[in-house]
C-alpha cells in the first residue's frame, strides 16, 4: 500500500512514487502495488472522539470515524508493507499525511501503559522529495525521526528514502 501524501498529481513525488511502485512489482507477479491520493479524499485528522478507547469497543484496531478515509485506514491496518510519501513543506510531511497518521496510529494508543499495538507488524518506508540539497537535510531530521518514531513504536522500524 502507497500512500501519496503530495498534492500534485504528476510531479516528484508522484513520480518517485510510480518508480518505486514498478520496482516492488518487478520482484514477482505475485505482488499487488495500490497507491492512494490522499488529496483526492475528503477527511479530517482525529477528532478525539475516543471511540477508540471504549471498553468492550469494536474499534480498536481501526478509526471509528466515518469519511472518506474509513476504508483507507482499514487496508493500511492490515497490508503486507506500507509506504507513506510526502514532499517536505516547512521541514515537515504533509498535513494530509499528518491527519492520515494520527488517524492510523491513535486507535493503537492504549492510554493504559501508553503501548502502541497494531493489528499487524508491517515494513514501512518514508519517501521524502524535497528542494534542498543533501548537506541542508539534517535541519528536517528532527522532524522525520519524530514521524518515523510514531509509526514504528506499533510498526516495524521505519526506512527512509530521501529525493533532493
Amino acid at each position: 500500500m502507497i500512500i501519496d501524501g503530495g498534492p500534485r498529481k504528476d510531479m516528484n513525488t508522484a513520480a518517485i512514487i510510480q518508480a518505486f511502485a514498478e520496482g516492488a512489482k518487478s520482484l514477482g507477479d505475485n505482488i499487488d502495488v495500490e497507491i492512494v491520493r490522499l488529496y483526492g479524499l475528503n477527511y479530517k485528522g482525529c477528532v478525539s472522539c475516543l471511540a477508540c478507547k471504549l471498553k468492550g469497543n469494536m474499534y480498536k484496531d481501526v478509526c471509528a470515524y466515518k469519511d472518506g478515509l474509513s476504508e483507507l485506514l482499514h487496508k493500511s491496518a492490515y497490508a503486507d508493507g506500507l509506504v507513506l510519501a510526502s514532499p517536505i513543506y516547512f521541514s515537515q510531511i504533509t498535513g494530509q499525511l499528518r491527519a492520515y497518521i494520527e488517524r492510523l496510529i491513535f486507535p493503537w494508543l492504549s492510554y493504559n501503559d501508553y503501548t502502541v499495538t497494531a493489528p499487524k507488524r508491517i515494513p514501512t518506508v518514508f519517501i521524502y522529495t524535497m528542494n534542498i540539497t543533501p548537506n541542508l537535510v539534517q535541519t528536517i531530521r528532527p522532524y522525520q525521526e519524530h514521524v518515523e518514531g510514531l509509526l514504528s513504536m506499533a510498526l516495524e522500524k521505519t526506512e527512509r528514502i530521501e529525493v533532493f
